[in-house]
């Protein structure tokens, strides 16, 4: 299969075919105008129903984040410190880690502060599988999720995970369906390579895009026995070869989940090129391999599809603006109380300004989009009818951290830390991307 996808893509490497949807069709849509059809059908703020706790979230929903010693300070630094002022729902926590002294030693530290995760310890796999690369064994460990926890729904999140607001049920799920935010048009080639090779059809969209990457816990053992027949083969040398290109674990499970279980989840699609947009002529990319031909996004994308959803969370340590801890959870404090509870805090940040981290997630820019500012009121509305006293604690707080100038001492990913290590990780992602493509070549 793998000699098969760079065949054709060596035939149709060099097409240059312009995919177009006309602006006017999609810019100008809004939930106000209609319920939405399918995948896309909204419910009421705040729905219960059987399987619902209080807050109108499916109860049976917990966090999954893969985790090793050595990425200690990201968890305190970046998770942790976020966390703390803008998750307020109920929720179940699993930490993975390895099976290690060093882990093992780091599990008992983290076990016995807030949110108190549970703990659970991976089993061995083999090097070979993962090709010795401590991010491809993350990858891999999520697709056996199934393996430490028991949730329905399971949510993914990394450990440089950065909640910026209070982090309501609509956000997550519409009813019982979560939220898939993924990205189409000029995405990142090679791992729609690995999308495609792992479940043998086009990437519709890329899916490092958002936190939490919510899946329900039987898709994700579906997709492992449906890619297992796919290759032939048992799932961990599926993945070996899957990983020989650039791959995306979050690509190949909002994939799965478009073609396979489309109506049980909410999708959002953005447009990944801020210049696409432009000069009122349609959104434009160019068409190319690994990814369905233009028609299929003209006949199957809709305007509800195309609405843009507020986000939770950044991707810290790829966040394009060099933002301190506090320049990040500064917006969220006041667009959520603080201006009124704390306006010394609040001074430097504009009421009427778009919060732009809720939508801009690494150099995915959806600010361009007038509509972000109609969906950041319909989010901040949620957050004044959801919460009452657990938000106004939250927001205290960190309106106290952000006066004493706390995360100056506590916390040492500040720009120019976070600036160099950008150059240094992205050195690294070229030198990978060619090393696997000249193991296609010989």
């Amino acid at each position: 299969m793998n000699a098969a996808i760079r065949q054709q893509e060596m035939r149709t490497g060099q097409r240059s075919k312009t995919c177009a949807l006309e602006l006017e069709k999609f810019v100008h849509w809004s939930p106000n105008q209609d319920s939405g059809t399918g995948s896309n059908k909204r419910t009421k703020p705040h729905e219960t129903s059987k399987g619902h706790n209080p807050s109108g979230m499916p109860r049976d929903f917990g966090l999954y984040l893969r985790l090793y010693s050595g990425k200690s300070m990201e968890y305190y630094s970046m998770f942790l410190a976020s966390f703390k002022y803008f998750w307020f729902l109920p929720v179940n926590i699993t930490v993975v880690l390895d099976d290690t002294p060093e882990d093992r030693e780091f599990s008992k530290q983290i076990a016995v502060i807030f949110p108190f995760p549970k703990i659970c310890f991976s089993r061995k796999i083999d090097p070979k599988f993962y090709r010795g690369r401590g991010w491809l064994l993350q990858q891999l460990s999520m697709f056996y999720a199934d393996e430490c926890v028991d949730y329905k729904y399971v949510g993914f999140i990394d450990t440089d995970t950065f909640f910026t607001t209070p982090v309501t049920p609509e956000l997550l799920f519409n009813g019982t369906k979560p939220i898939v935010i993924g990205t189409f048009g000029n995405t990142f080639v090679p791992m729609q390579r690995g999308t495609r090779l792992a479940l043998g059809m086009e990437e519709v969209f890329k899916c490092m895009t958002y936190f939490p990457v919510i899946m329900k816990l039987k898709h994700l053992v579906e997709m492992r026995a449906f890619i297992t027949k796919l290759h032939k083969t048992d799932f961990l040398s599926a993945f070996k070869n899957i990983s020989s290109v650039y791959v995306s674990q979050f690509g190949i499970m909002c994939n799965y989940m478009w073609y396979h279980h489309r109506d049980e989840y909410q999708f959002h699609a953005q447009i990944t090129d801020k210049d696409s947009h432009t000069q009122g002529q349609g959104f434009h990319w160019k068409e190319i391999p690994s990814r369905p031909p233009c028609e299929y996004f003209s006949n199957t994308f809709t305007p509800a599809l195309m609405y843009p959803k507020a986000r939770s969370s950044i991707h810290f340590r790829h966040h394009p603006d060099y933002l301190t801890v506090a320049d990040l959870i500064r917006p969220g404090i006041c667009h959520s109380g603080g201006f009124q509870w704390c306006p010394d805090v609040c001074r430097t940040v504009d009421r009427s300004a778009l919060h732009k981290e809720l939508f801009l997630f690494e150099d995915l820019d959806w600010t361009w989009d007038p509509r972000t500012k109609e969906a950041q009121d319909r989010h901040y509305v949620n957050v004044a009818q959801f919460y009452s006293s657990s938000v106004k604690t939250g927001i205290l707080q960190g309106c106290h951290d952000i006066s004493l100038k706390a995360f100056e001492t506590l916390h040492s990913y500040d720009a120019k830390d976070t600036k160099f290590t950008r150059v240094k990780r992205h050195i690294v992602l070229v030198w990978n991307v060619w090393i696997a493509w000249l193991k296609q070549l010989f």
